[in-house]
């Protein structure tokens, strides 16, 4: 058995609510967590005869029963008094929350409210009060034992707790007993507290004074109590308390005395202030970076306009120049001037062809995507039509192992991302070597597709890998392997957001083998 895991049983007739608790839990790194899953209350019911949960996350209203008819069979099963207390926190709809405050007995966490810090703390919080109950059940049967056997062997182990165990009588007028822990935590003496048994009355902040009163008129009537409220020590600090009282009756059940414990949460709220605050503080960050972004994206959609009209109207009219001078005034110009003109039109057209990459690129990262299952049978026709004269050119032998699967994406991107590895596979080939290209899939993991491209060519050496796939990036110059030096950043980032993943293996000299991975659509 594993000291640090906890069964945690919930009740909820919403699928996707649970399934979201689950994970809430799951995200814990304080314990680990065996999570029970009940859509009905019957079917939690009976969850709970096969053992006790921890802890048990209740669906205020369910279709078989609500949660007080629940906590009342639970009471029966269990053997538990009905003021007795389980280790359960109601899961309320924000219309119920007036309707939950009524009792006081039960946490409760408002659902449209719930996130992962307060589902873990209102659980650690039960596992605690499990823990600290188990204690306490351990000294109400060692104070009976006490009483008549061993008073010394009992205040040996209560002495020894942190938190503090008192006794008392029902109307509170005399304190039998309280450990050392009372010292520590009241600064106030264990005597003063026999001698002047309201004493400990002085110490509660003004704030909560009058809530403690009506504690008092409960334990007075035989209730179960339950109370959380704020001191203030003779020094000035302010301390949090968690009190839980419990009557002890004979065997005629006639309201013998109460036992008590009392423990010191001063950094538990505290944490938790700090968590809500530090959540606040992120929420009001991830709404000032939202706002940045938009305007980032803003900026950027700005920016493309101005290249794609601004800075290519010009660019094609140098290009028009410069072929109409060569068409017209070609015969009339020395084969210097006709080098001149070739290389004015060969980089305008390179300029042209970045700025057509850097506007696709630029589309990718602010273009909202809609994946649909896409055949890699139809896109590779489509590539390979597309690329035909360039394969053509080069001679390029390519292989394509059918039949491809079906996978996740949006047709144009992974027709691009595609186009762009077939393209680089061809072109980095020794001169004079004829491109070979192999192209298959394969199931990797379950639910994922890898698509490969190996090609014949110069290979990259292994500290280059992840290099190559950012923005102009390039290896080799531009005279021995024309391009612009974003195809392989535009396969990645078109990759990754269509959720997949890219990456190489390669070897200098020996060629290299692209992949590829999306999720499988196969239906």
């Amino acid at each position: 058995m594993i000291q640090n895991q906890k069964t945690v049983l919930i009740v909820d007739d919403n699928y996707e609510d649970r399934q979201t608790y689950r994970r809430y839990l799951l995200q814990d790194k304080q314990y680990i967590y065996r999570i029970l899953q009940a859509e009905s209350a019957t079917l939690g019911l009976e969850l709970c005869k096969q053992g006790k949960p921890d802890a048990i996350l209740l669906d205020f209203v369910l279709p078989d029963m609500n949660a007080r008819a629940f906590i009342e069979q639970l009471q029966v099963e269990f053997n538990t008094n009905k003021g007795s207390k389980l280790p359960v926190v109601i899961l309320t709809p924000q219309q119920d929350e007036a309707l939950a405050g009524d009792d006081e007995t039960y946490d409760y966490l408002i659902k449209e409210k719930i996130d992962a810090v307060c589902l873990r703390f209102a659980v650690h919080k039960l596992i605690e009060q499990t823990r600290l109950e188990l204690e306490l059940e351990i000294s109400k049967q060692f104070i009976k034992t006490a009483l008549s056997e061993s008073e010394k062997r009992f205040r040996l182990f209560a002495d020894n707790l942190d938190a503090i165990i008192w006794i008392a009588s029902p109307d509170s007028s005399q304190h039998f007993y309280a450990n050392k822990a009372y010292e520590k935590i009241w600064h106030r003496s264990c005597d003063s507290l026999i001698s002047q048994p309201l004493s400990w009355l002085d110490a509660v902040h003004p704030e909560d004074y009058e809530r403690v009163l009506v504690k008092l008129q409960q334990q007075e009537n035989g209730q179960l109590t339950n109370i959380e409220f704020k001191i203030i020590r003779p020094d000035g600090s302010v301390r949090w308390i968690w009190d839980r009282g419990f009557p002890i009756r004979d065997e005629t059940g006639a309201l013998n005395y109460y036992v008590g414990i009392a423990e010191d949460i001063t950094e538990q709220k505290l944490a938790h202030e700090q968590i809500r605050h530090l959540t606040e503080t992120l929420e009001q960050q991830v709404m000032e970076r939202t706002s940045q972004l938009q305007a980032a994206n803003n900026e950027l959609e700005a920016f493309a306009y101005t290249v794609s009209h601004d800075l290519r109207a010009p660019l094609r009219a140098m290009q028009g120049f410069a072929e109409a001078l060569a068409e017209d005034y070609g015969k009339l110009l020395d084969e210097v001037g006709n080098e001149y003109i070739s290389r004015i039109v060969n980089s305008a057209q390179r300029l042209e062809n970045l700025i057509q990459d850097l506007l696709a690129y630029s589309r990718l990262s602010r273009t909202d995507l809609y994946l649909q299952p896409v055949n890699l049978n139809n896109v590779m026709f489509e590539v390979m039509t597309q690329l035909d004269g360039d394969l053509k050119a080069k001679n390029a032998q390519i292989a394509i192992s059918a039949p491809l699967p079906t996978v996740s994406a949006h047709p144009n991107t992974l027709a691009q991302v595609i186009a762009n590895l077939l393209s680089n596979a061809i072109k980095f080939v020794r001169v004079g070597e004829q491109p070979q290209v192999l192209i298959w899939a394969e199931i990797t993991t379950p639910g994922w597709v890898r698509l490969w491209v190996k090609d014949n060519g110069i290979g990259i050496k292994a500290e280059h890998h992840q290099r190559i796939f950012r923005v102009f990036e390039r290896l080799h110059g531009i005279e021995r392997y024309p391009g612009t030096g974003i195809g392989l950043a535009i396969v990645r980032k078109g990759v990754e957001r269509m959720g997949g993943r890219v990456g190489l293996e390669s070897i200098k000299g020996q060629g290299s083998s692209f992949w590829i991975e999306l999720k499988d659509d196969s239906r």
